[in-house]
């Protein structure tokens, strides 16, 4: 069953990965598909999960109802309280994050949860740099069935974004604000535990852009994802 598992677990990391490269949705590792309270110390878990991404720019360009996600994400308990994580992000990256629970109750869990990532878009040849702010918050309504949801900001920072090799002649960029692009990020979803070490999640994430720096010449849309994966 070990050897399984362990199978399993890199035959998704794989499988995610080459679809997070094919699939160039600017969204891949942005779901959460956790709840807020963390793993016992030097316990690891994989969580591999899919779904669809939607915003106006896919309804305008494709008749598909949106864009595919497949992800793969790890964590592992550090320390009482304290956990870490990693992800694929954005195609070509990845993504670290460490969560701290700062309210342990036998049903409620409330944490916080803070990251960075980068990665290398090859659909248009941009780096973006990530940096993730969230409060999540769980309850346990039963043995098995954890409600959960979160509620954060994610700061973005994209270079060298093709759109500027089709600027007409004679005409000028707006000047960078570095400050970078930010997306309000909300996230609803709930765990289903299977077992002591596995699980079924739902999640549906609504990610709204309300700050825009015009220097990089990249736009947010807002997005809508529905993810489902199984945590082991």
């Amino acid at each position: 069953m070990k050897r399984f598992i362990a199978s399993l677990g890199r035959a998704g990391f794989v499988l995610a990965l080459v679809c997070s490269m094919t699939a160039a949705s600017c969204t891949t590792g942005l779901g959460q598909l956790q709840t807020a309270r963390t793993l016992e110390k030097g316990e690891f878990r994989s969580t591999i999960s899919a779904g669809l991404d939607r915003n106006f720019t896919i309804q305008e360009r494709s008749k598909l109802p949106g864009y595919p996600i497949l992800q793969y994400a790890a964590r592992w308990g550090v320390h009482d309280n304290l956990d870490m994580g990693a992800k694929l992000f954005f195609g070509l990256g990845a993504l670290v994050d460490a969560k701290l629970q700062v309210i342990n109750c036998p049903r409620l869990a409330v944490s916080l949860l803070g990251g960075a990532g980068g990665a290398y878009d090859h659909s248009s040849g941009a780096e973006i740099l990530h940096v993730p702010l969230l409060l999540l918050a769980s309850y346990r309504v039963a043995e098995r069935f954890t409600p959960y949801a979160g509620a954060g900001y994610g700061a973005f920072w994209i270079f060298n974004y093709r759109s500027s090799d089709y600027l007409p002649a004679g005409a000028t960029l707006a000047p960078r604000a570095w400050h970078g692009d930010g997306l309000m990020m909300l996230h609803v979803g709930f765990e289903i535990a299977l077992t002591s070490r596995s699980a079924l999640l739902l999640e549906y994430g609504y990610l709204r852009p309300i700050v825009d720096d015009p220097g990089d010449r990249y736009d947010f849309a807002v997005n809508h994802l529905v993810l489902g994966g199984v945590q082991f």
